[in-house]
């Protein structure tokens, strides 16, 4: 475990002093105030892991206090629960980044994710029992890609996506996790299942009442399809492919991803600046072998803990950074790069799959790939 020196856990201490010692969060009684600063006085070469234990703590109790001049909320264990979804906002997020504090919560989950394998388990167990699976086909040992929607993008994205699938030679095996759907999106999916024949579509169904919603609901949506991998995952998949779901497919990914030599890959991006930057979550892949449910169940977990504490910003790509960082000496040799083929942000024609991100979507060359899918 890395220890401080004297010197750095004097300065660390001495900012903690004043920095919590004066705006110490105001549920802190004198008596819990002074057991808080005791638990550095009494260990001045403490460890950064009881730091960041402690600083947990601390910060979200203060997090918690700030947050209810907001919604609705019901304090959980130090999380918020939003019990009301006339709270929760769909739509741009004007702040684009983890400030310093948020990004000291999320590493302490990542850490006690990565420290305990019944991190956030009774969450994790309540969510995989709040969803309901439509699976007709045998996924067990078979080639599975993941998207996630809800609605709005089943309507805008999904079709395009699986009838764009169903033009490539092959079957494939496609679930779709869809977010309080409408039984009109139901119904479409039967109408699919029956003109798609190389498709062997499945789908699960959250009603969003198996965990604690941030206010900004759709930084959940674009991570639910992560804590879902989990659950089919423990359902013996062979192979994963984790994907946006406003893509458009060229090509089989799977011959792409022929040539990986690691169990597990994400888009690593090693010179962005940013940590949320790092990890691209637009394309992932896991095999399942015995270290990639390992780490599934981490992100599921983290995810989960963070999505609790009522985040500003998306997690689905700062978390799996730091799971990763935390756990190199584990999983360096566990994961590696999407090829470069499998997936193009430029429309390159040797690219198995096409995408768009934020206003690209609606620009005019990926509007025009997509009717081109939609009118075939």
């Amino acid at each position: 475990m890395q220890r401080l020196s004297d010197g750095e856990a004097l300065l660390r201490f001495g900012f903690y002093f004043l920095f919590f010692g004066i705006l110490i969060p105001p549920s802190f009684g004198s008596g819990d105030r002074r057991v808080f600063l005791r638990l550095f006085l009494l260990a001045p070469g403490f460890s950064t892991y009881a730091t960041l234990a402690v600083l947990d703590f601390a910060i979200t109790d203060l997090y918690s206090k700030l947050r209810q001049i907001g919604p609705k909320h019901i304090l959980v264990r130090g999380n918020f629960m939003t019990t009301d979804m006339d709270c929760c906002e769909v739509g741009p997020i004007k702040i684009k980044r983890h400030n310093f504090l948020w990004r000291g919560i999320i590493l302490a989950d990542c850490l006690r994710a990565s420290v305990s394998r019944h991190f956030f388990s009774d969450h994790l167990l309540r969510y995989t029992a709040s969803i309901k699976m439509n699976i007709p086909h045998d996924i067990e040992g078979k080639d599975v890609i993941l998207v996630a929607c809800d609605e709005v993008y089943f309507w805008d994205y999904a079709i395009s996506f699986l009838r764009s699938l169903s033009m490539i030679e092959g079957t494939f095996h496609v679930h779709l996790h869809l977010i309080k759907p409408s039984p009109d999106v139901l119904a479409q999916i039967e109408d699919l299942r029956s003109s798609l024949e190389n498709l062997a579509i499945s789908f699960s169904v959250d009603t969003l009442m198996g965990l604690d919603l941030p206010k900004k609901v759709n930084i959940y949506y674009n991570c639910s399809r992560f804590i879902v991998a989990d659950q089919l995952l423990d359902l013996k998949v062979g192979r994963l492919l984790i994907l946006d779901i406003d893509t458009i497919a060229r090509t089989s990914p799977w011959e792409k991803l022929a040539k990986l030599k690691t169990e597990g890959a994400f888009v690593f991006r090693p010179h962005a600046r940013k940590s949320w930057h790092k990890i691209l979550a637009n394309a992932v892949y896991y095999e399942n072998s015995e270290d990639v449910p390992l780490f599934s169940r981490r992100f599921a977990s983290s995810l989960l803990s963070v999505l609790a504490r009522n985040p500003h910003y998306h997690i689905d790509q700062i978390i799996p950074h730091y799971l990763l960082k935390i756990g190199a000496r584990r999983f360096k040799a566990v994961f590696g790069s999407i090829p470069g083929d499998l997936m193009s942000l430029g429309y390159d024609p040797a690219s198995s799959l096409w995408t768009a991100k934020g206003s690209d979507k609606h620009g005019s060359k990926f509007q025009l790939e997509k009717s081109k899918i939609d009118n075939a």
